[in-house]
């Protein structure tokens, strides 16, 4: 379990640095630390990134919020509608000492539907309930979708191969560079 709650760590480190970011919302950011990418919600306050294990296997879906929810409760109900399906999920919120942000990740069948739901999608709308305290979120999902099919397997090498040569998380790349 160390080794999970080291990674969220890294993301959670990582997410200050994207919160900050002026980049479009439907960019695709790369956590090459956490072997991770995700997207950020159309008003920069929430990141939707891949959940994935120590050996880089997807596993799910998180979500960090500029947020921390006052609720003790460690399970959150989680809505999403993409294009053409609806996803209901639980999320769990892992041990997190960071009084600004809030970690909510979903693991499993439910978060893998979710995931090819996302490949097929240009807009994702969230909705998460912190035990009575809701959220919403809406994700431009056009290029992450992209990160979920198999043409995006030279975006994941470009992260790979930019990460070898020093290039440490956030980065970023836009419509600009050769990648989504």
């Amino acid at each position: 379990m160390k080794p999970i709650i080291k990674i969220l760590k890294i993301i959670l480190s990582g997410v200050i640095v994207i919160s900050g970011a002026t980049a479009a919302p439907s960019s695709v950011y790369f956590l090459p630390e956490a072997k991770s990418a995700g997207v950020a919600s159309s008003d920069q306050k929430a990141l939707m990134f891949l959940g994935m294990d120590r050996e880089a296997n997807l596993k799910g879906i998180c979500f960090v919020m500029a947020k921390r929810s006052p609720s003790i409760v460690p399970l959150v109900e989680v809505t999403a509608n993409t294009d053409n399906a609806s996803f209901n999920m639980h999320g769990l919120r892992p041990k997190n000492n960071d009084a600004t942000k809030e970690l909510v990740c979903s693991l499993g069948s439910e978060a893998g539907d979710f995931l090819t739901g996302i490949s097929k999608s240009t807009v994702v709308n969230v909705k998460m309930n912190f035990n009575g305290e809701i959220r919403s979120y809406s994700f431009n999902t056009q290029e992450f979708g992209k990160m979920l099919t198999a043409n995006g397997q030279p975006v994941w090498e470009k992260a790979a191969n930019d990460y070898n040569q020093g290039v440490r998380a956030p980065i970023f790349y836009d419509k600009s560079s050769e990648s989504p």
